[in-house]
């Protein structure tokens, strides 16, 4: 590395002498003097590059010098193959033709008999300083894919490597490139040409168009045998393998399959897929980390990186694929759309939407979304891939429509920028503009709701919840919990007898009085449900762990065995007399045998409005008993005492 540092610096020292010399030679001079101008690059400089790369390099000058100069935009830059008897040719036509005759920018041509390449760029001059490395003229012209001032003389090198014979024909000079030395190293051969100017100045359009140029007017690399046999031809299979670099040549590489936008061209020919181009040619990418691409793409701006693997900015090729897309989607939307949300949905990674959720304008993102519920004729609720078996099945139970899966990237965009939510959340919206309505009148609604906050006053974590019923939901939809309200909303229809019995739950057999006022209470299974229900929504938001949510629902299970049915008044000879059933003493009755004996306190009518009040103060209430005989039910008499109630559990439930 060293010596071609050390070559490279002499090399540099030498041409600036040659310039200064090339700059001093008089007008007069008839005839100059050959030059011989050292290059200074070793042979072994970029060993990994192959003729490929070198042509590429060639290419790449050719075209930014024809766009260059004629000030072309990229899409009037049209290159067309033609397959003569004696050769193949590449031509740059002008962008109209005089009186219908053919006339051209530059062209490429293969000579099949000679094997030689031949480039030309026309009325162009090829400076000395075109020799150091470093220099170049294309800097700030973000049209152009060269930047680094080295293809002419890398292409050369490599070329010269491989045996063949590197040539220019410029600024009426001869260039003849060759490894010489010790160390192999590069330099360049300038003889003035020979050759006359015409007497008659040729229109350069029409030259071009046949395949001709001038030394003094036109630059032209030369590829392929020179007079020595010592130099191979160039196959025309080579030459084509050359060419694959290339992407525009229409009718030889040129995309069946294209969608042309300002920032660069999306390739959905399958011939192009994985492939990217920048300028039109090709970059290998070979880059650790840079992903598949599933589709081909064509950076319409950008620069080279020295390596030529990639972009300047690597960082860049997201974004750029993103601008395609984007101008793609708005001017073909009926045709890109489906082909850009089945990337999302079933090749979720791959290159072309890397970061789309970041990149993507809300506008994009709102196209996709319309689309999705077009297609799905509004019918499926959307979910994550990585969504719970739970939350698929509350779908199913509660909006009414079909589990729709997406991909966790397209759920990842959506949710940065369109309405989709999950089911937790659409709950929660709907249950937000639901109207709330009073409990019922009946003895089933009063019961199920004194019972469920009675369940929830049990706990410190739910003592202090809001229980509001609501009404005018879609599907099924049960509870919702609103933690930052602190209120639990609750479908008016558990409230409802004769909706609930409709649940497979439900027995068969209720007596007829069952909707009267004092009717019984046999439903203790819907409290329980409710109750799972609630405590569901509620410890989902908060962080409450799933033992102490089994724990919870245990002790509520046993207290609503507890719950007292059949509830009678009647008058006593010493006050009145109240009489209940529940299931837990009819159990412990038959199976315990005796007399049992309960120890009931009970209080005036005002202690009914301030249950509440004790629950939350955390007293602790116990049954306490002891056998006295068998009862089928139970019974006591009012006394009026400043003690805690009795049936806390559900709490107001005797009146």
């Amino acid at each position: 590395m060293d010596q071609d540092s050390c070559t490279s610096d002499e090399a540099n020292l030498q041409l600036e002498r040659e310039l200064r010399q090339s700059r001093e030679v008089t007008r007069t001079t008839t005839e100059p003097s050959q030059k011989t101008i050292p290059v200074g690059i070793s042979s072994a400089y970029v060993k990994g590059w192959d003729t490929t790369d070198a042509f590429r390099e060639l290419y790449q000058n050719w075209k930014d010098a024809i766009i260059g100069r004629f000030q072309l935009n990229r899409l009037d830059f049209k290159l067309f193959f033609e397959d003569r008897k004696d050769h193949f040719s590449i031509i740059v036509p002008t962008t109209s033709n005089d009186n219908g005759n053919r006339r051209a920018m530059g062209f490429i041509k293969y000579e099949k008999k000679t094997g030689r390449v031949i480039l030309t760029n026309s009325c162009m001059q090829l400076p000395l300083e075109s020799l150091v490395m470093g220099y170049t003229s294309k800097d700030d012209d973000e049209q152009l894919a060269g930047s680094h001032g080295e293809g002419l003389k890398l292409a050369a090198l490599i070329m010269s490597r491989d045996g063949y014979k590197v040539s220019l024909a410029a600024s009426h000079c001869k260039w003849t490139f060759g490894l010489h030395g010790k160390y192999q190293s590069l330099r360049c051969v300038i003889t003035p040409s020979r050759k006359m100017s015409p007497a008659i100045q040729r229109e350069p359009a029409d030259d071009m168009a046949k395949l001709r140029f001038q030394v003094e007017r036109d630059i032209t690399v030369v590829i392929g045998a020179g007079h020595s046999s010592q130099n191979p031809s160039v196959s025309s299979e080579t030459f084509f393998e050359w060419l694959q670099v290339a992407l525009d040549i229409r009718g030889l590489s040129y995309p069946s399959s294209i969608v042309e936008t300002p920032q660069g061209d999306l390739l959905l020919d399958s011939q192009f897929h994985g492939k990217l181009f920048l300028h039109g040619i090709l970059l290998p990418m070979s880059t650790s980390g840079v992903k598949h691409f599933k589709f081909g793409y064509n950076f319409a701006l950008g620069k080279f990186s020295r390596d030529r693997q990639g972009l300047i900015a690597k960082c860049e090729v997201a974004d750029k694929v993103r601008q395609i897309w984007q101008y793609a989607l708005h001017m073909h939307e009926q045709t890109i759309l489906p082909i850009y949300v089945n990337l999302l949905q079933n090749f979720p990674q791959v290159g072309d939407i890397e970061q789309a959720d970041r990149l993507l304008e809300p506008s994009t993102k709102a196209r996709i979304w319309k689309y999705l519920l077009r297609v799905t004729g509004r019918q499926g609720f959307f979910h994550s891939e990585t969504s719970s078996v739970e939350s698929v099945c509350m779908i199913r139970e509660t909006t009414a429509k079909r589990p729709t899966r997406l991909s966790e990237a397209l759920w990842n965009l959506l949710r940065s920028g369109s309405p989709i939510r999950t089911v937790e959340e659409e709950q929660v919206e709907l249950f937000k503009d639901a109207e709330v309505c009073a409990s019922p009148e009946s003895a089933f609604a009063k019961t199920t709701d004194w019972a469920l906050k009675a369940c929830l006053a049990l706990s410190k974590a739910t003592s202090n919840i809001q229980v509001l019923y609501v009404r005018g939901l879609v599907g099924k939809l049960d509870v919702s919990y609103d933690a930052g309200h602190g209120t639990l909303k609750i479908h008016r229809r558990w409230l409802d007898f004769d909706a609930m019995r409709q649940e497979p739950s439900c027995r068969e057999w209720f007596p007829d009085t069952i909707t009267e006022k004092n009717a019984p209470f046999l439903c203790n299974h819907v409290v329980e449900e409710l109750l799972y229900l609630s405590i569901s929504s509620i410890f989902k938001a908060s962080s409450t762990l799933r033992m102490t949510e089994m724990r919870y629902m245990r002790q509520a299970r046993r207290l609503l065995r507890l719950l007292p049915h059949s509830i009678k008044l009647a008058p006593y000879s010493e006050g009145l007399m109240v009489t209940w059933e529940d299931n837990e003493a009819e159990s412990f009755r038959k199976l315990g045998g005796g007399r049992t004996e309960y120890r009931v306190v009970l209080h005036a009518e005002e202690c009914f409005i301030t249950r509440s009040e004790f629950l939350q103060l955390g007293y602790r209430v116990e049954w306490t008993s002891r056998r006295v005989g068998a009862v089928s039910n139970s019974s006591f008499k009012r006394a009026d005492g400043a003690s805690l109630p009795l049936w806390i559990t559900p709490p107001g439930i005797m009146r």
